[in-house]
């Protein structure tokens, strides 16, 4: 296996295991609308050509995911949502 296909097998089996975790927060509401909305940005930018807008409503819809599922598993100041926070950083 090329070491792309390692990297696509990894993202799908880490897809899968946390699908139980993205389908948990479905459920909520206010969580769904900002979901949807977040895809329309992404969708409005796409189809105005706006790359740099694309990946701005992107990265924040990934963070906002990012942040549901860990309060899901538990405290938000656990030190993996710590670390997520500091890899949010330097990648600004």
């Amino acid at each position: 296996m090329s070491s792309l296909g390692i990297i696509l097998h990894e993202v799908e089996r880490l897809w899968q295991l946390s699908e139980s975790y993205r389908a948990g927060y479905l459920w909520l509401p206010d969580t769904r609308a900002r979901i949807v909305a977040e895809h329309n940005a992404m969708i409005d930018a796409l189809a105005d050509y706006d790359l740099d807008l694309l990946v701005e409503k992107s990265e924040q819809h990934r963070e906002a995911s990012e942040e549901m599922v860990l309060s899901l598993l538990g405290d938000s100041n656990s030190d993996e949502f710590e670390v997520s926070e500091d890899r949010k950083r330097s990648k600004r």
